[in-house]
């Protein structure tokens, strides 16, 4: 009996496999294979990384008085006169991002390893642990990403404001085009928040766009419009799932588990004790002994490996299809494999795996965010030669805009926004603030995830359902009220 046991042993560390005492993958050489893709991997010329590292280490915080979201930084804040001070005093940072933008990746590596103990100390970093122990990687450098955005916006409103209008359009542009390099990392937790910034970047530019409309050349909005928006490509074809948790997905299960005897005794509870306590600390306490009952009853390796390869399989294919034809809606209408996984065979992959549902609703918001901003852009441009707000959207394809990017993601029928140009006096109900339209002013909106037509009367967030306003800003127009009123 021991012999028997003894000879497949030997046998599969002859042939290269796995075996009990081969070693675990450490930190470093999970470091060493992320940094060999091609998102990372390539001269400095080619990613933005290099440009911004060093400014990014310049980059002070904002002052506390003014500090807020990027998203609701604008000059009639209190506190705008510090915070335009503390953007005018950063030297050097407005050409640094617009290098980084032209650059093909974003090309921060991964790990502790690969980075300058300035980087480090600075937080400019992807954190995969240290020593022998793989945790879950933490984004350390996205808050400075952060303020960088701070940065950014504060400063292109100050250039407007300044009369250098399209010096602050292109900066912004360029924030743009830097958040979309960031939304082709290969982490879904960089992915997903690059795209949520991408969505807010667009809804400032819109912001942007309304407030100086009557200074913003009709040339600068049919660029925004025919050629930057086209230019960032949020589309199936452009922009891809993410593939490096899978990666660490599966270095965690070939840490815990034995080729032979399935989940090893002391490795499986110890990896994954230490992943759950990563991600909630408050679960540490319980964790060990729930990661030990789950071993017996867990798939072996070879099991979990196939499995989890299904699941990522099953996800691309949702990815491509096309959600308008018979095909994609049958594929689509369908459980996902990570829906109808066991939670016990295949426990160790749902605590390593994050559901990319939420990623495929954040790419709806960010096809309709891109449309509605070359729309707004359109429509403000045909204004500027005009004068007026044209009667039906036809009048600015081919002119100002493309019909193209006039998609509702919303609409059951995925035809063009609601556009209308009311004849008299119309509110908006935005949250508990009621707004008002006035005549003549054009309204462009989404039917938003009900898909049902609410005329605009209320705007509601995307996690609301009902109506999206687009255009004129519902954000812009509740600041506007509320400076008004006494």
């Amino acid at each position: 009996m021991l012999m028997t046991r003894i000879i497949p042993l030997l046998l599969t560390c002859v042939l290269g496999f796995p075996c009990a005492s081969e070693a675990a993958t450490t930190p470093a050489e999970l470091a060493s294979t992320l940094n060999d893709h091609r998102s990372v991997r390539g001269p400095d010329e080619e990613k933005a990384w290099a440009v911004l590292s060093g400014p990014l280490q310049r980059l002070e915080p904002m002052p506390d008085r003014a500090a807020a979201s990027y998203q609701n930084l604008w000059p009639g804040m209190d506190s705008w006169e510090q915070a335009t001070a503390w953007s005018a005093s950063q030297d050097g940072l407005a050409e640094a991002v617009a290098e980084a933008s032209d650059r093909i990746k974003f090309g921060l590596a991964y790990g502790r390893e690969a980075m300058t103990s300035d980087e480090i100390a600075a937080g400019l970093l992807v954190d995969l642990g240290d020593s022998d122990q793989i945790i879950r990687p933490q984004f350390i450098y996205l808050k400075q990403i952060d303020r960088l955005l701070q940065w950014i916006v504060v400063e292109a409103n100050r250039m407007i404001d300044a009369g250098e209008v399209e010096q602050g359009v292109d900066l912004l542009i360029d924030g743009v085009f830097l958040m979309r390099l960031l939304a082709d990392r290969e982490f879904l937790d960089e992915k997903s928040w690059a795209m949520d910034r991408l969505i807010g970047m667009l809804e400032v530019l819109r912001d942007v766009m309304y407030r100086n409309q009557d200074q913003m050349p009709a040339e600068l909005l049919r660029r925004i419009s025919l050629k930057d928006m086209p230019a960032v490509r949020p589309d199936r074809a452009r922009l891809f799932i993410p593939e490096h948790d899978r990666l660490v997905c599966r270095t965690f299960l070939e840490n815990a588990f034995d080729e032979i005897y399935g989940a090893d005794a002391e490795k499986f509870p110890r990896v994954y004790t230490e992943l759950q306590a990563n991600a909630e600390p408050l679960s540490r306490f319980g964790a060990r002994r729930r990661w030990e009952s789950l071993r017996d009853g867990h798939d072996a390796l070879r099991s979990s490996l196939d499995r989890l390869d299904q699941v990522y399989d099953d996800w691309w294919r949702r990815w491509r299809v096309n959600p308008t034809s018979d095909m994609g809606q049958m594929i689509l209408a369908k459980l996902s494999q990570f829906e109808i996984m066991n939670q016990a065979r295949f426990a160790a992959m749902l605590v390593a795996i994050q559901d990319m549902q939420g990623l495929f609703d954040l790419r709806d918001d960010l096809v309709l965010a891109v449309n509605a901003t070359a729309t707004s852009a359109a429509l403000a441009s045909y204004v500027q030669d005009r004068d007026v707000y044209p009667a039906d959207m036809r009048f600015i394809y081919g002119i100002t805009g493309s019909k193209d990017h006039d998609k509702d993601i919303h609409d059951l029928d995925y035809r063009g926004f609601v556009y209308r140009v009311p004849k008299v006096r119309k509110s908006i109900d935005v949250g508990r603030t009621r707004v008002w339209i006035e005549p003549g002013m054009g309204l462009l909106y989404s039917v938003g995830r009900d898909g049902v037509d609410g005329l605009a009367a209320r705007h509601l967030d995307v996690e609301s359902g009902g109506d999206l306003v687009l255009w004129p800003p519902p954000q812009t127009l509740v600041r506007e009220h509320l400076k008004a009123a006494p």
